[in-house]
């Protein structure tokens, strides 16, 4: 069986959709897409045509990671 990701089997998200849940302007998402020409940076995103997407784990996963780049936990927080 492929392993790859399976595109239609996901939860696709717009740009808007994605902002929104994390919480920042779509002007943020698209400065992070201009800086991973470069290096990653934000979500992963793809294209179908001139529609631009996210898929709804890749964006948890981005924010996840985030989260623990911060050094931040539970346990942290209740002190």
């Amino acid at each position: 069986m492929n392993r790859q990701l399976k595109l239609i089997d996901q939860q696709w998200m717009t740009e808007k959709e994605t902002a929104e849940k994390l919480r920042v302007k779509v002007a943020t998402l698209r400065a992070w897409r201009l800086k991973s020409k470069i290096a990653p940076v934000g979500p992963r995103f793809f294209k179908v045509g001139s529609k631009l997407w996210y898929i709804a784990a890749d964006v948890e996963a981005f924010a996840q990671q985030s989260y623990a780049r911060t050094g931040n936990n539970v346990d942290n927080q209740a002190r």
